[in-house]
């Protein structure tokens, strides 16, 4: 399944919980320790404000049958409201954030590693109105 931030869900859309979320990403990060060769995807995602920086908040990861952008568009909402937690400047402009990603291709110790190369693919704006500040 999709981890990190989100899993996919039936046809009814059932609210992600961070907690939950979390544990599916440690869980899959586990099984990459265990096995180098294990099907997993991972990606850095982050947010762009309207000045254009980049600012990074997170991996998430996808099992086989799956893919990080997958996993990363299933999570948005928990994406912006963790880069609201992460820096607090984006509060006011939340609903015009701009989300993305970039796989992650390198792994030290068995950990996704982001190495800053490459630019960001772009995922869109948070379908929200606002994020939320929990």
């Amino acid at each position: 399944g999709l981890s990190g931030f989100g899993t996919p869900g039936g046809s009814k859309k059932v609210a992600l919980k961070p907690k939950s979320q979390w544990d599916r990403y440690l869980k899959l990060r586990t099984k990459v320790k265990k096995d180098p060769a294990a099907d997993v995807a991972f990606a850095t995602v982050a947010v762009r404000e309207k000045d254009g920086a980049w600012e990074k908040c997170g991996f998430v990861a996808a099992e086989k049958g799956f893919t990080a952008e997958q996993s990363a568009a299933r999570q948005k909402r928990l994406i912006g409201e963790h880069a609201v937690r992460l820096y607090p400047r984006l509060q006011a402009e939340s609903a015009q954030l701009e989300f993305g990603l970039r796989r992650v291709e390198r792994f030290v110790d068995n950990e996704p590693e982001e190495d800053g190369e490459g630019d960001f693919m772009i995922m869109g704006k948070c379908d929200s109105d606002k994020v939320s500040e929990k």
